[in-house]
């Protein structure tokens, strides 16, 4: 039987990618807001996320499906097997893409994410895609066997890669497009280098019958799927997408950089999730109580984590230019996004367990058409608050959406009324910061109002964790 303390060493087993993640983006965001102009990085932040994005699409969701599948492998459906299928059908589908746009669309692709006609960015994202699509199969695979030094050494190269390695070009060309050139063919160098190495682990002929048995229900369970994780990422760069449409890179640039500072402290929600769902996926019917102790758990973190960095935000912003200081008034408003995806690995599973991905994607949807609706709407009056105060908005709605349906199919809270409280809590706070964020003596009275509320809602699960402690037993 498993107990908190396993769950806190699985996921600091995980842990060193988020860490290095966060420590690495706060060494290249001063670099970055003091070097490059909000524009160029902006364009460089939407290659970055429509990176994201197409890696996802074109997946269909078979990196799901393969996870899912994993551990009920049967004659036919090896890990290898789902691994190569899943291959296939993203590079297949990034191929598919990448002509449909230069048939139809290239003129118009460009212009919104580049602000010119520009082909030769065009066909690096497309490589860019076909890259991440097989690091995010050789990172699944490597998480899914619990090889976490394989699973940490390739996210780090991944990070280093995505996030920072357009720096080292800034000495020649502060311009995007050799930016993207080095991120491009940095991400081909090590994917070509991983591929090769774990070929004999992951590669596997597959006999047409096996792939004609398994793509039906790989789509019928992997489009919701990446439906849901499109709809996610759309939600969280929809704002981008609509200030680049009106040609406000700068507003970009700033938006990135409060996005990137608030992602950046998503360690604690990177780390836990990776080791949380292969034990979800495995452990489900037999620590059903132990999963329930988890979320009161994460709750508490959670705010805890959210009062930190309320309270402490000054110091961050100290890192990024003049010029890139706007994004303050919405940061904890983007916060909201990572905290909410961390409550809602400990709600969100029954969803998946019972097959039923379909539900996750409706309210994600939902979620992007109010992020969309509100960001257009007050776009062209206030700006970028619209987009802070759209993505706070979508972020609860489908947290709480997401929370109370994982939980119709499968229970993991102890005490709704708790919970309830508890996440009211963290809004109020992210809230209030977009009135307060250049007071710290309000911030800080605030913070402390509500860490005493804290204390006393997880009475029991603050005593347990000392006493834990006073034993030395986690």
């Amino acid at each position: 039987m498993a107990g908190i303390k396993d769950v806190v060493k699985g996921s600091l087993t995980y842990s060193i990618v988020p860490v290095c993640t966060a420590l690495l983006t706060l060494f290249v965001i001063p670099f970055v807001s003091y070097i490059y102009p909000a524009a160029e990085y902006g364009k460089i932040n939407l290659f970055y996320t429509i990176g994201s994005m197409g890696m996802s699409a074109c997946l269909l969701g078979f990196d799901h499906f393969f996870m899912r599948r994993f551990f009920d492998c049967k004659e036919g459906c090896s890990p290898k097997t789902l691994f190569s299928l899943s291959l296939v059908v993203g590079i297949a589908a990034d191929f598919l893409a990448t002509a449909i746009i230069f048939l139809f669309f290239k003129t118009a692709a460009s212009q919104v994410l580049f602000g010119q006609d520009d082909s030769a960015a065009l066909i690096m994202l497309s490589v860019y895609i076909a890259c991440l699509i097989a690091f995010r199969l050789l990172n699944t695979m490597a998480r899914m066997h619990g090889n976490a030094t394989r699973f940490n050494v390739q996210s780090i190269l991944q990070n280093v890669i995505t996030r920072a390695s357009f720096a080292l070009i800034a000495w020649y060309s502060t311009s995007y497009q050799w930016a993207l050139l080095v991120m491009t063919l940095g991400m081909a160098l090590i994917t070509s280098i991983f591929m090769f190495r774990q070929k004999d682990e992951c590669f596997q002929a597959i006999p047409l019958s096996s792939a004609e048995a398994l793509f039906k229900p790989g789509l019928l369970f992997g489009v919701p799927c990446m439906l849901d994780v499109m709809a996610t990422q759309l939600n969280a760069s929809i704002g981008k997408i609509v200030l680049s449409s009106y040609g406000l890179f700068d507003a970009v640039g700033v938006l990135a950089i409060a996005t990137t500072l608030s992602t950046a402290f998503s360690m604690i929600p990177q780390a836990f999730g990776t080791y949380w769902a292969p034990f979800m996926y495995k452990n489900h019917g037999i620590e059903q109580r132990l999963i329930k102790n988890v979320h009161d758990f994460v709750m508490l973190v959670s705010i805890v984590l959210v009062l930190a960095i309320y309270s402490l935000q000054d110091f961050l912003f100290l890192l990024v230019g003049q010029s890139y200081k706007a994004g303050q008034a919405i940061f904890m408003l983007l916060m909201l996004v990572p905290i909410q995806s961390l409550i809602c690995e400990t709600t969100n599973y029954g969803i998946m367990l019972k097959n039923k991905p379909i539900y996750g994607t409706l309210v994600t949807a939902s979620g992007v058409a109010i992020c969309a609706s509100v960001t257009v709407a007050l776009a062209p009056s206030i700006g970028i608050s619209a987009v802070g105060i759209a993505v706070g908005l979508s972020a609860v709605f489908t947290g709480y959406l997401r929370s109370f349906i994982g939980c119709k199919f499968y229970n993991s809270i102890n005490d709704w009324k708790r919970t309830i409280a508890g996440s009211v809590l963290i809004v109020a706070v992210c809230v209030s910061n977009f009135f307060v964020y250049q007071s710290l003596v309000v911030r800080l009275l605030v913070a402390s109002v509500v860490l005493l509320l804290s204390c006393f809602l997880y009475r029991k699960q603050i005593a347990f964790g000392f006493k834990k402690l006073r034993h030395m037993n986690i």
